[in-house]
């Protein structure tokens, strides 16, 4: 079968293959925008935001806004003394965190 002049085969499988995907890792408090798509293998740090839209293809570090296709870093989303208090604030309402780089690695 071909499709304007381009051949067509069958393949023997459809849909997911585990032994060609890796581990996703979304960190806590993570923002994922409408329509964003996070690639396997991907590391998202926790306290990032992901534009709506994006397309993630590399590891998104803690605190970080990213945007685009492919997904690039904007900016941090907290300065550092803001993202101190935005985590004491998340624990003490008791949001465990994965990762925090202020206080070390998070309890639990």
């Amino acid at each position: 079968m071909s499709v304007v002049g381009v051949p067509i085969t069958a393949t023997p499988w459809v849909g997911d293959t585990p032994a060609l995907s890796t581990a996703t890792t979304i960190g806590s408090d993570v923002w994922i925008g409408f329509g964003a798509i996070v690639l396997s293998g991907v590391s998202v740090g926790d306290s990032s935001v992901i534009a709506a839209g994006s397309v993630v293809t590399r590891d998104v570090p803690p605190n970080t806004v990213v945007a685009g296709n492919p997904a690039r870093a904007l900016g941090p989303r907290f300065g550092e003394g803001e993202l101190t208090v935005h985590w004491h604030a998340l624990r003490r309402r008791g949001v465990r965190l994965a990762e925090d780089p202020a206080m070390g690695r998070a309890d639990g």
